[in-house]
């Protein structure tokens, strides 16, 4: 209820509505990729968008903040703020997806925009303790952007990319091998997350400085 009640969590509560309001509307309509003519196209669906907009807006705006003062307490409860945060961060973006796919999600495109949001929320989670909220974000955009276009262009690509592409007009859904990285990402994201409780040391000073 104290993470509820914060600033921040008012902040990335008001951010969750605005990108589920947005996922659900924008469930029909979706981006088509298509650099290279003789690859299958890619489907970048703005649900998935609005999912990943709230995943980078949890790193942002959920920085450590509140779960960093526990690290002067000597409670032995202290890593339970960071964990409901790393979960909280974790599971919206996927409840962005599942609103959009119950009004109009195209068939078969949520497994794969799940297993990609899940792995890059995850990815921010996992780096931000390290390089802080705004360069983890960076990183999963330019991933995130580069992987998608390098998928429409390269079948290799395709293949070996953590991020599960969506081609039309044949929606193969999201392959295992792809499925439990993006869980094993998430799950060391929340290891990472409790035993740093949201940041290192130096990154929290360099952050607390910025601000």
């Amino acid at each position: 209820m104290i993470i509820v009640l914060s600033r921040s969590g008012i902040r990335y509560l008001l951010a969750a509505i605005l990108c589920g309001v947005a996922g659900a509307l924008c469930a029909p309509f979706s981006l088509k990729i298509e650099m290279a003519q003789s690859n299958p196209v890619v489907v970048v669906g703005l649900a998935e968008l609005a999912a990943l907009a709230l995943a980078c807006t949890g790193l942002i705006v959920m920085r450590p903040r509140l779960w960093s003062v526990d690290r002067l307490g000597v409670t032995r409860r202290r890593w339970i703020p960071t964990a409901c945060v790393t979960v909280l961060s974790l599971v919206c973006p996927q409840l962005v997806l599942a609103g959009a796919d119950v009004v109009a999600l195209p068939a078969g495109t949520w497994p794969p925009s799940a297993t990609t949001v899940l792995f890059l929320t995850g990815l921010g989670l996992l780096l931000a303790p390290y390089t802080g909220a705004l360069r983890a974000t960076g990183v999963v955009l330019t991933l995130y952007v580069g992987l998608v276009l390098a998928s429409q262009i390269s079948h290799d690509v395709r293949l070996w990319s953590p991020l599960v592409a969506v081609t039309w007009p044949t929606v193969s859904g999201a392959p295992l091998g792809k499925v439990v990285l993006a869980w094993i990402v998430a799950a060391a994201a929340l290891v990472v997350q409790i035993r740093t409780l949201g940041s290192t040391m130096r990154t929290w000073r360099s952050e607390l400085n910025a601000s």
